[in-house]
């Protein structure tokens, strides 16, 4: 209902960007549960408006079941709505951001353990502004996947922002 209303008051060559994340999004999930059926690359297939639609609203159905594929269809939403409220500003911009939050958090719930889902959360929070809120999940990617020097510049920049030394 939320995103019907916030979808029509969209500019459609604002939400291009987003869309086409999602897409990508879908078709990895899939590819994964399908992969000899599906195409390889998002060139094979032609993209409209209608489509993206009907794959958001499999997304929210997935997310209302909670199917086998709830963290990854949660990270999913999350970030299309963190790059709708990119493309906002003032009231629609922290709307689109605490969806996302919820999102994020619903991923993380369902898979404690993924270090993806906690820097996304991470993220988001510096995207908004909140570089405290994004350290501890910075922190918790970095000790989740400690290998991965990403995370560990990401998580060291954040500390320096806030001024901290470890």
């Amino acid at each position: 209902e939320q995103f019907t209303i916030q979808f029509n008051k969209a500019d459609p060559t604002e939400l291009k960007e987003a869309f086409q994340f999602l897409i990508t999004e879908l078709m990895t999930i899939l590819s994964n549960l399908t992969a000899d059926i599906l195409p390889t690359t998002l060139e094979e297939q032609k993209i409209s408006s209608a489509p993206v639609l009907m794959a958001y609203e499999y997304l929210l159905k997935e997310r209302k079941l909670g199917g086998s594929e709830e963290s990854r269809m949660a990270s999913a939403l999350g970030q299309v709505y963190a790059y709708l409220g990119l493309l906002r500003s003032g009231e629609a911009r922290v709307s689109w951001f605490r969806q996302a939050e919820e999102a994020f958090n619903r991923a993380i719930q369902r898979a404690p353990f993924n270090a993806a889902y906690h820097y996304a959360l991470a993220w988001l929070y510096q995207e908004w502004g909140k570089v405290e809120a994004a350290s501890p999940y910075l922190k918790n990617a970095t000790y989740l996947e400690p290998q991965n020097p990403f995370y560990r510049f990401k998580f060291g920049k954040n500390q320096f922002k806030l001024g901290k030394k470890q």
